[in-house]
């Protein structure tokens, strides 16, 4: 699908509904939980612990979304590994090649799967999520 991502119905409400057109109902999915999936390695199980709290408390991810945050943490993992290995120095030329295009792929994929999630400073104000509570944060008492 071409173009821009529809506007989340929370954030056309916030605004006042300017074209005064009725706002579709968006379906509620269960809250999941932050156990990561059994079988990630340990960098998709670092970058799990480090993404998916924070997600799963703003309600972001669901239930149905796990695959996508386990999709996430998967390329992640692959980047994160290709990136190892070119930087040690210790490839020849065919293996560093093939190395740096599967660098690229991962990255490719893990930056998609991070933009539906909203994990990038320019899809974060596009993803809609659970108000935050002003009196729990780190600013509590100001």
């Amino acid at each position: 699908m071409a173009g821009r991502y529809p506007k989340p119905v929370a954030l056309k409400a916030i605004a006042g509904n300017p074209g005064h057109r009725k706002l579709p109902e968006e379906p509620r999915f269960a809250a999941t939980t932050a156990a990561p999936p059994p079988d990630l390695d340990s960098a998709g199980l670092e970058e799990w612990g480090r993404v998916a709290p924070g997600l799963i408390a703003l309600g972001v991810v669901t239930e149905p979304d796990r695959a996508a945050l386990e999709a996430y943490c998967r390329w992640y993992s692959r980047w994160r590994s290709a990136m190892v290995r070119l930087e040690s120095g210790k490839l020849k030329a065919t293996r560093y090649r093939a190395m740096l295009i599967e660098g690229r792929e991962a990255s490719r994929e893990m930056r998609a799967y991070a933009v539906q999630l909203g994990l990038t400073p320019a899809t974060r104000s596009r993803v809609a999520g659970k108000p935050t509570d002003p009196d729990t944060g780190a600013f509590k008492g100001f």
